[in-house]
């Protein structure tokens, strides 16, 4: 399966806002649930790499990334207003 990154802009357009998860794929875990548009989904994981915050949810991120793996993005509603 390959690693989507970014949404293209006819998606973006059909998917409106939207409520999605972060899942550790190691634990099956969901670790974050979070509210967007666009690519928002996207920008935690770019975040933690470019970023030198802190915060739980950016430490897992991280931690998740050392160990070889990717954060499971997952889209939960969408079209919303």
């Amino acid at each position: 399966m390959s690693k989507i990154e970014e949404f293209p802009r006819s998606v973006i357009e059909e998917i409106a806002y939207y409520v999605y998860s972060l899942t550790d794929p190691r634990t099956d875990e969901v670790f974050y649930i979070g509210k967007g548009m666009g690519n928002r989904v996207f920008e935690h994981a770019a975040a933690a790499i470019d970023s030198v915050q802190e915060s739980d949810k950016l430490s897992e991120i991280r931690e998740i990334q050392e160990a070889g793996s990717n954060v499971r993005h997952e889209i939960l509603r969408h079209g919303m207003s």
